[in-house]
């Protein structure tokens, strides 16, 4: 019986071995490799005041403004303004029913960046961020909604699944749920995707988790933590 383990396990690692290297070739084949960033799309609702309320207290503040935003939409316009000409960007996430969640995919679409693996989560609101900066000093305060970004299972099942194909290069933050997370950055890692996380925000959250760190050191020489 152990030998029969032993015999599964050591065909499984060949099946990784092999997806990987496959994988490592096709990226250096790339001239211009492919971008996914899996995470979170929120609308920012920003005010902006001389200073902030005390408790209790109606302040006329100076201007409000609303945007497309979210950790991980951010990246993706980043990569898509940024990177070299015929890169292809794609968004993976969650929106919600809602006119929000529709306007997200045009203002994506403008920025050239492909939304097929956003989805619709029906009786979901789409992610917002109230966003209170204080105009004399420069500071913010952020209340975050995640809404549909953490419309997961609890447990694995196929909407885990939201590595593209042909993803070369994968960015994350945390935004959605830690373990879906690890689990694409793990699927990632084996299959020799090149992996790169921002540790916004709750990265005390993400390192004290046995499951985290057992994802994020996989590959150490693949996988990058961005600030």
């Amino acid at each position: 019986m152990a030998k029969h383990d032993k015999e599964n396990e050591n065909t499984e690692e060949s099946y990784w071995l092999k997806k990987k290297k496959d994988n490592h070739r096709n990226i250096l084949a790339m001239s211009t490799p492919s971008i996914a960033v899996i995470g979170s799309l929120n609308i920012d609702f920003i005010t902006r005041t001389p200073r902030v309320p005390g408790p209790g207290e109606t302040l006329t503040s100076n201007s409000f403004t609303t945007g497309f935003g979210g950790k991980g939409a951010n990246q993706a316009v980043a990569c898509a303004r940024l990177a070299s000409k015929g890169t292809k960007v794609a968004m993976v996430g969650n929106v919600g029913d809602d006119n929000f969640g529709r306007d997200y995919f045009e203002a994506l679409g403008k920025e050239g960046i492909n939304a097929d693996g956003v989805s619709t989560v029906k009786g979901e609101t789409t992610g917002a961020a109230n966003i209170v900066v204080e105009e004399e000093t420069g500071e913010n305060r952020i209340m975050f909604t995640p809404g549909a970004n953490v419309a997961f299972s609890k447990e694995y099942d196929q909407g885990w699944d939201l590595v593209p194909s042909d993803a070369g290069i994968v960015v994350f933050q945390l935004e959605i749920p830690i373990d879906v997370v690890c689990f694409e950055n793990f699927v990632s890692s084996l299959t020799g995707i090149v992996c790169f996380l921002m540790l916004s925000p709750g990265s005390t959250q993400l390192a004290s988790r046995s499951k985290a760190r057992q994802a994020y050191h996989v590959q150490p020489s693949t996988c990058s933590s961005a600030a």
